[in-house]
């Protein structure tokens, strides 16, 4: 049988099951040996020859194909010890029968030829044997084993025609197994490229809406523009699901871990929870205060389990809640953090439960919700915790909803509390929920749990009441020092609740829009409300302001480090959006010669630069900075997939931002690296509503835009929506980026031609990455899709002359209209 097959189960089971003949085949023999009164020396041999073949299986020593010569090599000794005496001339044939079935199985040839040889040697020594004795050649002993001979040959030849046949099978089923791999892995990657190519349009889609949102609009182009937001942000959520899916699925997951705050991580998963909750399901969130301070995992990973687990509860809930509870179990390495997520959903049975992570898989959704998404979300859930080192169980039942509990190693960087108050002995809480108004047991005490839990893990007095009565007798009877009440209790005595407000800070939790009365005195907590809020509300800390604040760095100095000058020019303009103050380098060389003469607080880095590359010259601006000073780097790349993150993490980067650079991940990762350097302004400030008044002022003023030369741009297949989008809707940073990309096209045109020629695929594919780029930011998506294409061909080493050629073209086209017009 072919060398590859030798790691097959059956091939090792085979071996075994020789081992096990031989030593059951040891064990008559030594019984025959015994009553017919045989040599004994021999079998004191073929004991010492089992026991050693024993030791080998046990201890697993040599190769699998060694020990099984080795076995049936002890086999035939053993057999030729039996079939040399007289008596068991005729019972040889049954024995090698039953030895050459064993062979059989091992796919080996040539066992079953040193068995036919071994039998015939010893037949034959058995026949001198027996005339050297003073036996004679009568006509039976001749027909005997004429016909002994005979089926020995047969059985040896069907057996080696099994083999053959077995061969064939196992070749022809090896060829479509890897027809089928390769058309997997075909299929996975056009999903994954085409998962990143829509990812580009569908954030474009996100963030031109939330501009339009922050306009004038009535309440009806509000609500068509929140439902495209929600549609762009759904078929996002299904493009990452994709990527991470068949990263699993080809065994290509790689974990990235890092330090992290547990209130930091859900403050990201809430926010991308919102959009999703509604006033009829509620979403009760419990966190366990004494969870430790700082943990290290994979982030990225946690936030997607939660997201994933909480997506299905909602999905299948039509009444009642989803409540989460995360807790913390201390071990010798650390913690399990616990994820529980319970539901009063429709529930799954056995069959759904034994099937719940299949890909693509979802329980009957005319029973659901919601019947949306791939089927993805157990699958990849499982796949992420299996990854970091965990696992899953799931307990359900039809009707009576569904839990979910998944635990996961983390090592403990710093084993203090998430969760504690300032001040202790100053806080006394009052809370007015009324939660009898929840018709469905489950939530009332989903809400219960909650609140008990959070109390005990501050250790702080708490109040509760359930109604206006009792909340006046608490508050006139002892000391309070914030109240926290739900949207329907505040409505119960509105003027009361204000004017208590107006000496005892009063918060409100209440679903999203709530409007609250003109000059209202209560504090607003958006749903859901859960420990961190309630903790930062006591604390008075600056974390309020962060979750309803714009994020500012101030005095911060960035160093932005990309060969491509559009890229820059669009980095200057969004980091310098955030208060920073940005210095540029056009190569890796110019970055670490800048890094020598000044000091940098920040420092974004590309990826992929002619002569030196972004991990290249990070090394080196870490062995040129000397001192204590180390200014964190930052990789910015379009390369997401969780291979890329390892990289730059191994290769000692501090943080790693996608493109297109998504707001709520780039603020993740400057709340991290730069921590007490980040302030925040309140968006609902009076500078606000003056920027708004200008920006409006602007607008009537603005000069009419030349709309023959947009057309122009869709003509020659540029999306100029998008093109704007990029550039802040400020048409004329727009009209620069087209500019610079006319300005760069000659330049980028000649050295794509001479490193084609050349045969220099670094440089081609370089290049091309830059072209790619480029024309994307201003809208130009065929360009980008093209240069792509190319890139990945030089990559490979091979680049088609005809697939440049149409790309130069489409470049030197665009290039003429842009003259043409800016």
């Amino acid at each position: 049988m072919r060398e590859g097959l030798k790691g097959d189960k059956l091939f090792q089971a085979s071996n075994l099951m020789i081992l096990v003949g031989n030593s059951v085949l040891s064990g008559i023999l030594l019984i025959r040996a015994i009553t017919a009164k045989w040599e004994i020396w021999p079998l004191v041999i073929i004991i010492l020859c089992v026991a050693c073949s024993w030791t080998l299986h046990l201890r697993q020593s040599f190769a699998v194909r060694t020990r099984m010569w080795a076995y049936a090599l002890m086999v035939m000794g053993t057999f030729f010890f039996f079939g040399v005496h007289l008596e068991s001339r005729f019972d040889m044939l049954p024995v090698m029968a039953v030895i050459i079935m064993l062979f059989t199985m091992t796919g080996m040839k040539w066992l079953i030829y040193l068995a036919q040889f071994t039998y015939y040697l010893t037949y034959i020594y058995s026949l001198i044997a027996h005339f050297y004795y003073g036996g004679t050649a009568n006509s039976e002993l001749v027909s005997r084993s004429i016909l002994h001979l005979i089926i020995l040959t047969m059985i040896a030849w069907f057996s080696r025609i099994i083999i053959k046949k077995w061969e064939q099978v196992l070749t022809e089923t090896s060829d479509e197994i890897a027809a089928l791999t390769d058309t997997t892995d075909r299929l996975d990657d056009f999903l994954a490229n085409a998962s990143h190519e829509i990812r580009t349009p569908v954030n474009a889609v996100i963030g031109l809406t939330e501009v339009c949102l922050d306009r004038d609009n009535s309440e009806e182009q509000r609500h068509d523009l929140l439902a495209i937001q929600h549609a762009g942000r759904r078929v996002g959520n299904q493009m990452s699901d994709i990527l991470d899916y068949s990263e699993i699925d080809r065994n290509r997951l790689a974990t990235t871990n890092e330090d992290y705050m547990l209130s930091s991580l859900l403050n990201d998963v809430v926010a991308s929870l919102r959009p999703y909750l509604s006033s009829e399901i509620e979403f009760v969130l419990d966190v366990d205060p004494s969870i430790p301070a700082v943990m290290n995992s994979d982030v990225q990973k946690i936030k997607k389990i939660i997201w994933h687990l909480t997506m299905n509860g909602l999905k299948y809930t039509r009444e009642g809640g989803v409540y989460v509870r995360i807790t913390a179990d201390e071990m010798a390495y650390g913690v399990n953090l616990c994820i529980d997520v319970s539901d009063t959903g429709i529930g799954m049975n056995d069959e759904e439960l034994t099937r719940a992570f299949d890909k693509f898989y979802q329980a009957d959704s005319g029973r659901s919700r919601s019947g949306s998404g791939l089927g993805l979300g157990l699958a990849i859930v499982n796949g992420f915790v299996r990854a970091l080192g965990g696992f899953i169980t799931i307990e359900s039942k039809v009707g009576s909803g569904t839990h979910v509990h998944v635990c996961l190693p983390q090592k403990v960087i710093d084993p203090g509390n998430c969760v504690w108050v300032n001040n202790k002995e100053d806080v006394s809480l009052a809370a007015f929920f009324s939660f009898g108004k929840y018709p469905i047991p489950a939530v009332r005490e989903y809400y219960n749990s909650m609140i008990r839990n959070v109390v005990r893990g501050m250790g702080v007095a708490l109040h509760g009441v359930d109604s206006v009565e009792n909340l006046k007798k608490v508050i006139d009877s002892v000391y309070i020092s914030h109240i926290f009440i739900g949207m329907k209790e505040y409505e119960t005595d509105i003027d009361y609740m204000e004017s208590v407000a107006a000496r005892i800070p009063v918060y409100i939790t209440a679903d999203r829009g709530y409007r609250l009365p003109e000059n209202s005195k209560v504090r607003f907590l958006e749903k859901p409300l859960y420990c961190f809020p309630i903790v930062a509300a006591i604390n008075g800390s600056s974390d309020m302001d962060a979750a309803y604040g714009s994020m500012r760095c101030p005095g911060v100095r960035a160093l932005v480090v990309d060969d491509e000058p559009m890229n820059l020019s669009v980095a200057t303009s969004l980091f310098t959006g955030y208060g920073m103050q940005v210095i540029t380098a056009g190569s890796g060389a110019e970055a670490v010669k800048k890094c020598e003469e000044d000091r940098f607080d920040i420092i974004f880095m590309d990826h992929m630069m002619p002569e030196m590359d972004g991990v290249e010259c990070a090394r080196q601006i870490r062995m040129t900075i000397r001192g204590d000073h180390r200014p964190p780097i930052i990789a910015l790349t379009a390369n997401t997939v969780s291979t890329a993150r390892e990289l730059f993490k191994r290769e000692g980067f501090d943080g790693f931002v996608g493109k297109p650079i998504e707001r709520i991940e780039l603020e993740r990762v400057l709340r991290q690296v730069l921590k007490d350097r980040i302030t925040y302004v309140d968006v609902e400030s009076d500078d606000k509503n003056d920027t708004d008044e200008q920006m409006r002022d602007m607008g009537k003023e603005e000069k009419e835009m030349d709309y023959g030369f947009y057309d122009e741009l869709k003509a020659a297949g540029v999306d100029t929506a998008l093109g704007l989008e990029y550039c802040a809707d400020d048409e004329d940073f727009y009209r620069m980026m087209l500019s610079d990309f006319a300005e760069n096209s000659d330049e980028s045109v000649r050295i794509l031609n001479e490193s084609l020629a050349s045969k220099d695929m670094e440089t081609y594919e370089i290049r091309v990455h830059s072209v790619k780029s480029t024309s994307r930011l201003i809208g130009a998506m065929g360009i980008g899709d093209a240069a792509e294409s190319l890139e990945h061909a030089a990559n490979a080493g091979n680049v088609p002359e005809g697939d440049h050629d149409v790309l130069i073209d489409k470049v030197k086209e665009l290039a003429g209209v842009i003259r043409k017009g800016v």
